[in-house]
């Protein structure tokens, strides 16, 4: 059976609350369908919390964030390092089996450069499925970050909304896709931020 993808938006990370409700369904999910479960999050207030702290601009050219090559390995650690163990940790905290992946990892999703003037922004199309699957078919939860690669070894911030296309794509043409989105303020976000950062000076 091919699996629902589910793409989350970055805002949703920003919020417990919110986190616990859907990690919540998911369990519920699980118990009650047959069907495998894929999440692809992209993790867009992660990636500009950290810019900030680091006094960087933050660019965008029709509505996509512009990616020098000086910023991406910065991106990188924001989405496929902080936000992806976020998801990660929640999952494990409501006991389901969940690996964090990237769109390169298995070639999963083919990424090329989307415009230069972009940077490293990087357009998805599908790859192999023979990692997700096998994830899948062992009862794993994959957790794709929306960072890719191309065959050239470069790394490429790609649009969650079209990295989960490419995650689906690879999955098979019967795969349905589910978008959950947590609604905030400017101010409600900012406040979130805030407080993630205490939390993390507190701990580290």
């Amino acid at each position: 059976m091919n699996p629902l993808i589910i793409k989350l938006g970055g805002v949703l990370l920003d919020s417990e609350e919110a986190l616990e409700r859907l990690f919540s369904a998911l369990v519920n999910y699980r118990e009650s369908h047959q069907r495998p479960l894929v999440i692809v999050h992209g993790g867009g207030c992660v990636v500009d919390e950290l810019m900030k702290g680091l006094n960087l601009p933050v660019k965008k050219k029709n509505g996509l964030r512009v990616t020098p090559a000086d910023q991406i390995d910065i991106i990188t650690g924001a989405l496929a390092g902080t936000a992806n163990k976020t998801l990660l940790a929640w999952a494990k905290k409501h006991q389901i089996a969940a690996v964090g992946l990237f769109l390169g990892d298995g070639d999963s999703v083919k990424v090329t450069q989307l415009d230069e003037e972009l940077g490293h922004v990087g357009l998805a199309q599908p790859g192999s499925p023979k990692l997700i699957n096998s994830l899948l078919e062992n009862g794993y939860l994959p957790v794709v970050s929306s960072i890719g690669v191309t065959d050239e070894g470069q790394l490429m911030n790609v649009n969650a909304d079209q990295a989960a296309t490419g995650a689906g794509g690879n999955a098979g043409r019967g795969s349905d896709f589910a978008l959950r989105r947590q609604r905030h303020s400017r101010r409600q976000r900012a406040t979130h931020c805030r407080n993630d950062r205490r939390e993390s000076r507190t701990t580290d």
